[in-house]
């Protein structure tokens, strides 16, 4: 298993026991269907109006929101290194499905990104997605305490997020927009 597979694993596991993410997922019904291809990785993440269920390969039901992409770009836009708009606008990202319902994620996006911040610092960072099993580069343990370190991470995705975008004049604005609410 490689340490991409290893984190998006660690992730999902996280997620689950997140009660801001538990607490969304009440009244809302959602399932995004997440497909990393050069890495072979497929997950979900199911909003069942209840709770908020995950797991490895395809979701069981229907999804209402397929997203496609490298590693590297997953990898990418969950650390803010890479902006979602400009991934979707180059080919980067592929998207298939009710993206208006997905807009929802808006409000959860920091706790998604700071959770798979956190799952990558446990398991390490990889040297190169698109080779699986290549060993992983020493990732330094944060000096402060946990809590320190997470209240950190939260503020750089906070400063990090802010888009920078420039609007076209027609409908790539929708699309623009849509994209960086996921």
């Amino acid at each position: 298993m490689t340490k991409f597979e290893q984190t998006v694993r660690q992730f999902l596991e996280d997620c689950d026991q997140d009660t801001i993410l538990q607490n969304f997922a009440q009244n809302r019904q959602l399932t995004i269907h997440y497909i990393i291809q050069d890495a072979g990785v497929e997950f979900y993440m199911h909003f069942d109006g209840k709770v908020l269920e995950t797991g490895m390969g395809a979701p069981l039901g229907k999804d209402d929101l397929i997203l496609k992409m490298k590693a590297e770009v997953f990898d990418g836009m969950m650390t803010g290194k890479i902006n979602g708009a400009s991934a979707a606008m180059t080919g980067k990202l592929k998207f298939s499905g009710d993206t208006a319902r997905a807009m929802a994620l808006q409000k959860i996006q920091k706790d998604i990104m700071r959770l798979y911040m956190i799952s990558r610092e446990k398991i390490g960072e990889p040297e190169d997605f698109s080779q699986p099993g290549l060993p992983a580069t020493a990732t330094a343990s944060p000096s402060a305490s946990d809590n320190e370190y997470v209240r950190a991470m939260k503020t750089a995705l906070t400063i990090s997020s802010a888009p920078q975008t420039r609007e076209a004049g027609d409908e790539r604005d929708e699309l623009v927009s849509t994209i960086l609410e996921l």
